[in-house]
């Protein structure tokens, strides 16, 4: 069968090939909705396929994203890689997903052959030994001349953009829960402590102990690597104890393990309760009871991939579809700005995730914004309430037409904060 070519279409359609280009990448031009849907009909009809390779050529673009994960076989990672796909796809994009067997030297060359490959950009959840060498990771992501994104397990001391849930808090529930249920010798096996997500959840299983007056012992400490089979020795360590009633483990696949140590020994949930971290699916696939912190692995990944396009590809559309943010700015049809606040349970709503239309930074965006936040706080907020912002010193006069007050304080962080008072 003779391959269908752009010449082909707009000989039929009576328009030049730049046209149709323009058309069939849904570039921006002044051709009529009547001649755009003439030219997608014809195209369709001659069953045309684009030639990526000569598109690639001419946009410097080859539509394709690199997704490194650290385990295929953790359902955590494999539901994460489907939600990111599936929105991706939907954007016009195909997904390079490669495993790097949680191997920091592995994720170094996935990087390196992605970036020969001239992927657009990357999304990385690095290895769990990457801590040792992320400046040397941030490297090779700097190398790949496009934008990245780190995802879940995210470092301390590299500027990039990283999206990952709140895992202090997350271990503080967990063990809370635990405490609530009547447990008085409370175990915890943890990921990797050199690791930032690793140590973040500990820290909360610590706080919540703390609270509660429990007294902390190292040898409750189970430091492991988040497998099943880790989790299967750790518990019949604790099986052979007896004197530990709770378990916080900090992933479903350790709880699993443990569990299984259970089942062998004849124990069951009644004397010796666990707590997991992600509630995957399998538990309820399986019949498995384990109450466990949810991670919403589709808000994750929505995150990671809006965080990604708000970055590479100057596109808010995509948190707008799927209502990620509370204020939007609009100009006339056209959403140019988009912002988030979030509560923190004392009635303060800090705002975050502020994305502005490349185009529209420069032309007084930051006044319609804060004139959104206005309008939006006086709808939702209780009385009292107050929008926290992070802000340089110099700007109170801005701020005050809108309401604003300054009132620093530590408790919020470093810096000026702003607050509007209703």
């Amino acid at each position: 069968m003779k391959k269908v070519r752009l010449k082909d279409i707009a000989k039929l359609a009576h328009v030049s090939e730049a046209s149709v280009s323009l058309v069939l990448n849904d570039a921006p031009s002044r051709i009529s909705e009547a001649k755009k849907s003439e030219i997608k009909r014809i195209a369709e009809e001659l069953n045309y396929r684009p030639n990526y390779v000569a598109r690639s050529l001419s946009t410097n673009k080859t539509q394709t994203i690199g997704l490194i994960i650290p385990d295929i076989e953790n359902p955590y990672f494999s539901s994460f890689s489907k939600h990111v796909e599936d929105l991706l796809r939907k954007e016009g994009y195909l997904v390079f997903m490669v495993n790097s067997d949680d191997h920091v030297e592995n994720d170094r060359t996935l990087i390196k052959e992605l970036k020969d490959r001239q992927v657009d950009g990357l999304i990385l959840c690095p290895a769990l030994d990457a801590y040792r060498v992320n400046a040397d990771v941030q490297q090779e992501l700097d190398s790949i001349g496009g934008p990245f994104v780190l995802v879940d397990r995210i470092f301390e001391n590299i500027q990039t953009n990283q999206v990952s849930y709140d895992n202090e808090y997350g271990g503080y529930l967990a063990t809370q829960y635990l405490i609530e249920q009547g447990c008085k010798h409370i175990a915890c096996f943890t990921g990797s402590l050199l690791t930032y997500g690793g140590r973040q959840r500990y820290e909360g299983h610590l706080r919540a102990l703390k609270e509660s007056g429990y007294s902390i012992s190292k040898k409750n400490r189970y430091e492991g690597d988040y497998r099943y089979e880790t989790g299967y020795v750790f518990g019949k360590d604790v099986v052979a104890r007896k004197d530990i009633d709770g378990v916080f483990a900090c992933n479903d696949l350790m709880a699993y393990g443990l569990l299984k140590a259970m089942d062998e020994a004849g124990l069951t949930q009644k004397t010796l309760k666990v707590v997991g971290y992600d509630n995957l699916k399998q538990s309820e696939m399986f019949g498995i009871p384990l109450t466990s912190v949810s991670q919403d692995l589709s808000v994750l990944a929505m995150h990671s991939v809006c965080n990604f396009k708000a970055y590479a590809l100057e596109d808010i559309q995509m948190a707008l579809d799927h209502d990620l943010y509370d204020v939007v700015v609009f100009d006339g049809d056209q959403a140019v700005a988009i912002a988030r606040l979030v509560g923190d349970g004392r009635i303060v709503f800090f705002l975050k995730d502020v994305i502005v239309h490349p185009q529209y930074q420069h032309q007084g965006c930051g006044d319609l914004l804060m004139q959104s936040i206005f309008k939006y706080l006086s709808r939702v907020a209780c009385q009292g309430a107050y929008v926290g912002l992070m802000a340089t010193p110099g700007v109170e006069a801005f701020y005050a037409q809108y309401g604003f007050i300054t009132r620093p304080t530590e408790e919020l962080g470093s810096g000026m904060v702003l607050f509007y008072e209703q």
